[in-house]
């Protein structure tokens, strides 16, 4: 122990001496509650984990993060390949628990949209020559818009009638009641769910019209940029929709 306390200066105050400073360090072990998350899974800290699984927690929890194959693998020391093969595990396990999960759900508003990718290269650039699975990829979602459940969805590569019906019969194997539907206006959403729910679903659909923009935000840097809408139109598909409530806003944020 090293004492800062020197007497003559505070005995002619009176003053009473300053606390003393130990120089020597601290003998407390750290916890898990010490250091975050990414620490904990990458830093060296085991708490009961193996080393591999830490890295596999670390791996699973950036990819749902969105980070990049690379990037996780500068951050965890992984092989890139080893993560993908990860990825496709970690969401086979989710694709399982969600089909478990997600029945007999008391949803009372749905919206509907697709999203759009492809796998290696876009279907306009596939040749005879690439791999059968290159191409387009579309993932019909749908959500509850009041709790932000994602009930049901489903990957295709194209989008037709016959792939909608069966999102669409999917979505109603999970319901108990009946529900307000939206969707925008693709037509084979229509067809669909006149298919599955008949008469038995309140449906409308939401007409967006899109265009270029000229005014005076249009510059290069908005090359890239949605497109801005110039009006937007309800239309009465089947049953007794509220107007207030049709709407695609939730679904075409995921």
């Amino acid at each position: 122990m090293l004492s800062v306390y020197r007497a003559s200066p505070f005995r002619k105050k009176n003053l009473s001496p300053p606390p003393t400073v130990s120089t020597s360090r601290s003998t407390k072990t750290p916890t898990q509650f010490d250091f975050c998350s990414t620490v904990n899974l990458i830093g060296g800290h085991d708490y009961g984990k193996r080393p591999k699984q830490r890295q596999a927690d670390c791996s699973s929890a950036a990819l749902a993060e969105g980070s990049s194959i690379r990037a996780i693998e500068r951050m965890t020391g992984v092989h890139r390949d080893t993560i993908m093969r990860l990825g496709v595990r970690v969401g086979q396990g989710c694709a399982r628990l969600l089909d478990e999960k997600m029945r007999n759900l008391d949803c009372r508003r749905i919206e509907l949209d697709e999203i759009w990718g492809f796998i290696g290269k876009k279907k306009a650039n596939v040749s005879e020559y690439d791999d059968p699975t290159y191409g387009d990829v579309w993932t019909y979602c749908a959500i509850d818009a009041e709790t932000k459940l994602v009930p049901a969805y489903k990957v295709a590569s194209r989008r037709n009638v016959p792939v909608t019906i069966e999102f669409i019969s999917d979505l109603k194997s999970r319901l108990n009641n009946r529900i307000q539907m939206s969707s925008d206006a693709m037509r084979s959403y229509g067809e669909a769910v006149d298919t599955v729910f008949g008469t038995e679903v309140d449906y409308a659909q939401i007409v967006k019209t899109y265009g270029t923009d000229e005014s005076k935000y249009s510059t290069p840097e908005r090359k890239y940029s949605p497109s801005r809408i110039l009006s937007s139109e309800k239309v009465w598909m089947q049953g007794q929709p509220v107007a207030k409530y049709v709407s695609t806003s939730y679904v075409e944020r995921v």
